[in-house]
């Protein structure tokens, strides 16, 4: 595939520096007359890329056109050097880095007037020969002639051999750019009287070249010792040798061309037996101008011919593999790129053509070039996941037959471990086992509680020990007698209450009904009123033995609580301290015999709405509100996994609600669905489970799941647990895929207003992700008494007790409110058209809706409503609506999954009073014209608050405000600055649409800021740097505002 071609008459050579083998440079040709007849040369670098932009980044006048471009390392040059044999006799010596460095100090100083003098401007800015400081050298040596071979050595930096019409050899010595030195070969030469036009460094000794002549002979060279090894030539025809190519892996293999046109020829040589050719490869019909060996893949040769003919070989086997297209003239150089696949091909019709070799043909036939890939396309090693965590990798080592390797990975997770764990307890009827290693390894109240749900027998005596209250503990520091006088230190009597810790005691012993010591305690302390109160709460003995007792009246804290306690233990709940409810719970074992479960359930609503999730979590155990307590954990789940100060993974966040929910469902006896967040969380585990290769676990955990989303997982891991002979107590899984029935379109009817209400409300249900807000949610199918039991609604649907009592009703849980309902849009048409039913059925597992902004409809002429979106039910859409349908998928931004299944809004027409007829072509018109406007945006009409991200709103605004302060309104600028005005416009708007369209990668948009904050800075140096990487390494993302953004630049300068 042709990327680009450079319309010139040029000796090229690319540069083989790492960093930089996009550049190629192109001088003037010697031997070719310009249309001017003038005499003037010129040294260009180009600098292409593979999506087919090229832009000239060095220009320079030269004083004399070339025959040979060659282009080297160098141990002191970033870029290397070029040098070039002129048609004066002379070998001109560059740095390209300073030729680049010169040109762009000159480009900077300039302006383009418009995008059609671009290139004459570019021609423009050629420096001088008498300007430039880039020629480092002009060496001589040779008696006059045409210098048609020259090669720098490609192992040994800054050492040159030439080879010219006057039979010489000469060899120059640049590692000193300062005094370059010259060596004349040898005196004797095989070559003596012949013209020498190709030479060639060996790509693996250093000191070897090879070298041919015209007249048909080759000669090989060991330089360091300065003499030759090998001479050969054709047989009896003496063919005429135009070039000569070594293998680049095989070091006594030699390929020469022949330029004869009645025996245009290549020779593969094999300098160990060089009595005669290895290979002879026929296919050009004319003489052989140019070859190239693929340095990167010794089984590819490319060829160029006076029949135009560009051929692509493979030299080991003889056989042609390609021919790029045909040019219109003599090919007289071709070269391969030192990046992977890229060539160029050189022809008299001027053009410098450069291709991709991806994509060349064999002959004029339409098919593949190779039947295998090249070289550079193989990777010694390789390795991919499987299912169930199998690691499959691959060794291609060269010489040695493909190894194929399979690999069970394990990680360092600890789940698969936990995970059995906790299946093996469920399985076993061991969980309360579980629950007393998980107490001793957490130490959690949570376990603690669930380990008193599993035994309920003398459940609250069990729970009031584990809140921290003991009777007799209490009953004993309420009889020591030195506890008053510690308090009489503290404050006066009788003011001894006000001590915490008599204040605590008697709190205490009213918590565990222990009335006896807390009236002993109110007499030591001289509290008669207090006394006679606690007395009333005990015993009839009790009370009248305290009555006597004269009790003096002063306010306490916990006469109020008594007196609530004594009155209405749900006022008491209300209006509890929160961060004492450990003492209201223990209150409410002790006195709450019927209502316990409604007053644990308002006691846990306080402090849920309090955000104490954990406290109310206990609380709704307490109650058996299962519901509240899964709401809560889920809760917990997704602020433990979205925590961005305590990162953890999801599978350490998942677990545990997992192992609670499992062990929870267990210890109640209870069935509980799994939906929302939690369903999402065992998904998550399931399919960790599988990647750790925990089949069995994992089918276990995929049955709880009741979803078409995890359908074909199930189905995998069922086929998997029998492959593996284990023991399966899990039922076959449902077949994830079936068949659908056809719908007859034909006799359709449109949708009555109930199917479309129903319809709009299980769209909303299904893009609702508020797991938490919502409290609709249904966790459990059933309860023992077969009720159906409601999570995260008012209690008094699970408690009749509650629903009976006649205390004021409390405020239901805080729910989302209710969109107002849209009256949906009705087609003008009383039938929708006819149409053939679709190819496949629908599938429903896709459920997700598109993601991406939806463009609003026209407005209608029949009435000032905005049109209303109208839901269609599970099945074919009408044409009109399929159609806008796939229209809008194919506007999907970039980074936006297209999701099927959601119905995409239906655009009313115009009018509602004139039916029309809407066709493909018109409804994809219709579409294309809301997309673009007709009217060319400015940069007043753009809304940056439509952007999403709040830093892509303050970047654009940024730039807006420098554009104004730059140019104003700008209306009252010179042509000049009109122009650059405009420029900077169109950069802004371009920018803005693709921030709208999310076109700008982080790694771009990143760039855009550095320059904007450059521009503010007035940092111009550093601003054409990045300038320059961006038009550079990332031109398609950047190219319809950077001109706009150095125009502004330059402004500002």
């Amino acid at each position: 595939m042709e990327i680009t071609n450079i319309k010139e008459l040029a000796a090229i050579s690319w540069c083989p520096v790492e960093k930089a083998t996009q550049l190629m440079v192109a001088g003037t040709l010697a031997g070719t007359v310009q249309l001017d007849f003038g005499s003037s040369a010129t040294l260009m670098i180009y600098e292409t890329n593979n999506t087919g932009e090229k832009k000239i980044v060095g220009a320079i006048e030269t004083p004399d056109k070339f025959y040979k471009l060659t282009w080297g390392k160098h141990p002191n040059a970033e870029y290397g050097l070029i040098a070039g044999s002129m048609l004066n006799g002379t070998i001109g010596v560059w740095n390209p880095k300073i030729i680049i460095d010169e040109y762009e100090k000159k480009q900077e100083k300039e302006e383009k007037e418009s995008d059609q003098e671009e290139e004459e401007e570019e021609k423009k800015r050629i420096i001088k020969k008498e300007e430039t400081k880039a020629m480092i050298a002009t060496l001589e040596g040779h008696d006059g002639g045409e210098i048609q071979a020259l090669a720098f050595n490609n192992m040994e930096e800054g050492i040159l051999v030439s080879g010219g019409s006057d039979s010489k050899l000469n060899f120059y010595d640049i590692r000193n750019m300062n005094n370059p030195t010259t060596t004349d070969f040898v005196t004797r030469t095989p070559h003596a009287g012949q013209n020498i036009v190709g030479v060639s460094w060996n790509k693996g000794f250093a000191e070897v070249l090879a070298s041919c002549s015209l007249e048909g002979l080759c000669v090989i060279w060991d330089v360091a010792n300065k003499r030759h090894l090998v001479t050969f030539s054709s047989d009896q025809q003496k063919r005429k040798y135009k070039c000569v190519d070594w293998n680049p892996k095989n070091q006594t293999f030699v390929a020469l061309a022949s330029c004869d046109d009645e025996n245009p020829v290549i020779e593969i040589w094999n300098l160990q037996v060089p009595n005669q050719p290895m290979k002879v490869l026929k296919g050009h019909d004319k003489g052989i101008m140019t070859l190239m060996w693929c340095p990167y893949d010794d089984n590819l040769l490319v060829s160029g011919g006076k029949d135009g003919r560009t051929l692509l070989w493979n030299p080991n086997t003889g056989e042609q593999l390609g021919e790029l297209p045909r040019a219109g003239n003599w090919v007289y150089d071709v070269q391969w790129s030192m990046k992977t696949s890229i060539l160029s091909v050189a022809s008299y019709d001027k053009n410098i053509a450069i291709y991709s070799l991806q994509d060349a043909t064999i002959g004029s036939k339409n098919e593949a070039a190779y039947e295998t890939a090249p070289k550079w396309l193989s990777r010694p090693v390789g390795a991919i996941f499987g299912f169930g965590g199998l690691l499959v990798s691959i060794d291609n080592k060269e010489g040695q037959a493909s190894r194929i390797n399979m690999h069970r990975v394990k990680s360092d997770s600890t789940l698969p471990e936990r995970a059995s764990n906790l299946f093996t307890a469920l399985k076993s009827e061991n969980h309360l086992e579980y629950i007393q290693e998980k107490i001793a390894e957490e130490k959690s109240t949570i376990w603690t509680l669930m380990s008193l749900l599993v035994d309920k027998d003398n459940k609250n005596d069990r729970l009031f020990a584990m809140l921290g209250f003991d009777k007799e503990e209490v009953a004993k520091r309420a009889a020591d007698e030195k506890l008053v006088e510690r308090a009489s230190l503290q404050a006066n009597v009788p003011e001894a209450l006000t001590s915490p810790e008599i204040t605590d005691l008697l709190r205490e012993c009213v918590i565990t009904a222990n009335w006896s010591s807390a009236v002993d305690l109110c007499f030591k302390c001289s509290m008669f009123a207090d006394a006679l109160i606690f007395a009333r709460k005990g015993s009839q003995e009790l009370y009248e033995a305290t009555q006597d007792r004269y009790l003096a009246t002063q306010g306490n804290p916990v006469i109020a609580m008594v007196k609530s306690i004594s009155s209405s233990l749900m006022d008491f709940v209300d209006n509890s301290e929160l961060s004492d409810w450990k003492s209201t719970l223990a209150i409410l074992c002790t006195y709450a015999k019927g209502d316990f479960v409604s007053l644990c359930e308002r006691l846990g609503r306080r402090l849920e709405e309090a955000k104490h999730n954990l406290e109310a979590s206990m609380c709704y155990m307490c109650a058996d509100c299962y519901g509240n307590v899964l709401n809560i954990w889920v809760k917990d789940y997704l602020e433990r996994l979205h925590d961005a100060t305590n990162r953890i993974s999801p599978d350490e966040a998942a677990f545990p609600l997992l192992e609670k929910f499992l062990i929870y469902q267990k210890t109640v006896k209870q069935k509980f669905s799994v939906t929302g967040s939690l369903k999402s969380a065992f998904i998550m585990l399931t399919v960790d489970l599988t990647t750790q290769g925990h089949f069995e676990d994992a089918l276990w955990l995929a049955s709880l799941v009741e979803d078409t989303d995890i359908n074909m997982l199930k189905h995998r891991l069922y086929h998997s647990v029998n492959k593996l002979e284990t023991s399966l107590t899990q039922e076959k899984p449902s077949t994830p895929w079936g068949k659908q029935p056809r719908t007859d379109f034909a006799k359709a009817t449109p949708p009555s207003q109930a199917t479309i209400t129903s319809t709009q409300q299980r769209v909303k249900r299904l893009n609702s992700n508020a797991y938490i807000n919502n409290s609709n949610k249904q966790y459990m199918t059933s309860t023992p008494s077969g009720a159906v039991a409601n999570f995260g609604i008012s209690s008094n649907l699970v408690n009749p007790s509650l629903a009976a009592s006649s205390q004021p009703p409390q405020q239901p849980h805080q729910q989302l409110p209710t969109p107002p309902q849209q009256q949906p849009f009705v087609p003008p048409h009383s039938q929708p058209p006819q149409q053939p039913p679709m190819p496949y059925p629908p599938n429903p597992n896709f459920s997700q809706p598109l993601q991406h902004h939806q463009p609003p409809p026209p407005p209608s002429s029949s009435s000032s409503q905005p049109p209303q979106q109208f839901v269609q039910p599970f099945s074919q859409p009408p044409p009109q609506q399929q159609q806008l349908g796939v229209e809008t998928r194919r506007k999907q931004p970039s980074g936006q999954p297209l999701i099927s299944g959601q119905p995409s809004p239906i655009v009313p027409p115009m009018s509602n009073s004139t039916p029309q007829t809407t066709s493909p072509s018109s409804t994809t018109s219709s579409t294309t014209r809301r997309r673009v406007s007709s009217k060319k945006k400015s940069i007043g009409d753009l809304d940056f608050s439509t952007l999403e991200r709040s830093e892509d709103q303050e970047l654009c605004q940024t730039l807006l405000d420098i554009i104004k302060a730059t140019y104003g309104d700008g209306k009252t600028l010179s042509k000049s600055d009109g122009r650059r005005y405009d420029y900077a416009s169109k950069s802004l708007v371009a920018i803005y649409d693709q921030l709208v369209m999310n076109a700008i990668s982080d790694e771009v948009k990143q760039l855009l800021q550095q320059l904007i904050e450059m521009m503010k800075a007035k940092d111009f140096q550093n601003f054409a740097n990045v300038h320059r990487e961006l038009t550079s390494n990332h031109n398609n993302e950047s190219k319809d505002w950077t001109k706009g953004l150095k125009f502004l630049k330059q402004s500002l300068h």
